[in-house]
This record gives structure tokens, C-alpha cells and sequence, in this order.
């Protein structure tokens, strides 16, 4: 509970359309404390748009919130370009990281052969295509 409160002064301070990802099956808390509403993330339950993220987190959202070895931890680990680690906070055993995209909305991009920009290409059709179901189905 201390550490979500934490990190949850910290997310009500990042720009508010940013949008986030983040494993809410462990510590939606911390979203709750900050009054940053499920539609922002990019989670588990997003399935299509989180399996790009946990592929480039930085191509598809704009701050990661990573917990001790959780799935976003492992992405972040295994595919580190992009980001920039904002802050890091420890809670006896628990860390909590939070990363912020260098690359995000195509600022800083440079495909310098590595195939970047086909990847925040796809990420971003596949943010827009998650985008329209969420809508749809939080109207019906």
C-alpha cells in the first residue's frame, strides 16, 4: 500500500493524456491513488496493444511502470532502446521503476537499421485499432 501511494504521487504528476503501461493485476493501486482512469494503460487486459508494448514498450506508450520482475519489468529488460528510467523507488523488497519513452508520438526516432520506424508504425495502428474497441465497448 506504501508503494503504490508512492508511485502514485509520482504518476499524478506525468502529463495527463499520457498513457502508461503497467501490470494492474498486481498493483492497480498505484493508478488509483493517482486518479489515472484504466483507458490511459496500456495492461494485460489490452491484450493486442500489450503484447506490441511488451515487443517495444517505448514505440507504443509513453511512460512504463515496471515492479520488481513482473511481465513490463522483463520487457524493459529485454528491449531497453527508447527509454530513459525517470525515477526508481524501493519499498523494502519491492522496486518499483518508471521509464519514460524517447521515442514516443516519432520525436527522436532513427532507424538506424534496426527497423524502428516499422515498429512504432505497426504499434501505432495497433494502439489506434485498441483505442476504437475500448471505445466501443465502454459505450455499450
Amino acid at each position: 500500500m506504501e508503494a503504490e501511494r508512492a508511485v502514485g504521487q509520482v504518476l499524478a504528476k506525468l502529463p495527463a493524456k499520457s498513457v502508461l503501461m503497467m501490470n494492474t493485476g498486481t498493483h492497480v493501486g498505484a493508478l488509483q491513488f493517482a486518479d489515472v482512469h484504466l483507458k490511459r494503460t496500456v495492461n494485460e487486459s489490452t491484450f493486442i496493444a500489450w503484447d506490441a508494448a511488451r515487443s517495444a514498450p517505448a514505440a507504443v506508450v509513453d511512460f512504463v511502470i515496471a515492479w520488481d520482475n513482473d511481465d513490463v519489468a522483463r520487457a524493459v529488460r529485454q528491449n531497453p532502446r527508447g527509454l530513459q528510467m525517470v525515477t526508481q523507488m524501493k519499498f523494502g523488497d519491492i522496486t518499483a521503476s518508471i521509464y519514460r519513452s524517447e521515442w514516443r508520438g516519432g520525436k527522436g526516432i532513427r532507424d538506424q537499421g534496426l527497423g524502428i520506424s516499422k515498429v512504432v508504425t505497426r504499434s501505432k495502428r495497433l494502439a489506434t485499432v485498441c483505442q476504437f474497441v475500448t471505445r466501443t465497448f465502454a459505450n455499450s
